[in-house]
């Protein structure tokens, strides 16, 4: 039986249960959520050897391109991780190139509207970098804060440790969400990746996230890898902390790789792989594999590499 589960999947399931808005009586249609690929893939590419921004490029292409995820008209909410307090060469954000090339490949295809959004003020944008890329090519930078206004109350009916989630507007009100984490090591959870960068998208995190440990912290992120489906994953193994992470300063290595797909635990399975840790190694991996959010198998994975020539 197919374990993989997408957002139009997600969609489909919570059709009819009604989902309450943040501070008000009214309930949000289930078509208010972004829309994704039909199915979850078992493709994923890597794409190494070249600069952050042709990786980026090269291992989207490798699935077919972003035609494939975004279509002519739609409105796409891109989501970096924006944590950080240091510049791009600290490696404890997104790269700035790595999001500028999803931002170009997104208006190349035709997208209406592109929204680099995250739960963090505008400084932290702006030292990750955001702010350049926002110029360069168009997109819209909206750095939320924790404001009760730019969320709304979603339930989560099969989580294990969530009810419901706050979570923002701007996922809700998008046909297309792509998640741009960066690959990092972090003291709780031992890896920061795909499925724990989608908490940048919601504001309840520090007060019911962090308060029980990395047990809870780790099913409140596969809960949350429930609620909160992506269309695309990217992520940027271009320059990893492997110390003293998620905020660093800390050792690092330098992969040169961006890893692309649609498949939130097979994506972060693999992603781990080059801090040598094992699919039995991150606590997550087995929460969201057993909730069926994703393969934790990589054999039964198809990978797909594409070597970047540093001069392409």
């Amino acid at each position: 039986m197919e374990r993989n589960i997408d957002r139009r999947g997600f969609v489909k399931r919570i059709a009819g249960i009604g989902i309450a808005a943040y501070g008000a009586g009214t309930i949000i249609k289930p078509e208010a959520y972004a829309t994704p690929v039909s199915k979850v893939s078992r493709d994923i590419s890597v794409a190494q050897g070249g600069s952050a921004f042709d990786n980026t490029v090269a291992a989207v292409e490798a699935l077919g391109g972003m035609a494939q995820f975004v279509k002519p008209g739609q409105r796409v909410l891109i989501n970096p991780n924006v944590s950080g307090h240091l510049p791009p060469e600290a490696a404890v954000n997104t790269h700035p190139e790595v999001v500028a090339a999803v931002v170009k490949m997104c208006k190349d295809v035709g997208a209406k509207e592109v929204v680099i959004a995250s739960f963090v003020n505008a400084k932290r944008f702006q030292i990750g970098g955001m702010n350049e890329v926002v110029d360069k090519y168009g997109a819209i930078l909206k750095p939320l804060e924790d404001k009760p206004d730019v969320v709304e109350r979603i339930e989560v009916p099969k989580g294990k440790a969530l009810d419901h989630l706050l979570v923002c507007k701007e996922y809700l009100a998008a046909d297309v969400m792509i998640n741009v984490p960066v690959a990092k090591h972090h003291t709780l959870s031992r890896m920061s990746l795909g499925m724990k960068n989608l908490m940048g998208l919601i504001t309840n995190r520090w007060q019911v996230f962090h308060r029980e440990g990395a047990k809870y912290l780790n099913q409140c992120i596969a809960d949350l890898t429930l609620a909160l489906p992506s269309t695309l994953i990217v992520v940027d193994a271009n320059k990893m902390i492997i110390t003293k992470g998620p905020l660093g300063p800390g050792e690092q290595i330098e992969p040169k790789k961006v890893i692309a797909g649609t498949d939130p635990v097979a994506l972060d399975v693999l992603a781990a792989e080059l801090l040598n840790y094992g699919k039995e190694d991150i606590p997550l991996f087995r929460l969201a594999y057993d909730q069926g959010l994703g393969e934790i198998d990589l054999k039964k994975m198809t990978i797909i590499e594409k070597a970047v020539s540093k001069q392409a």
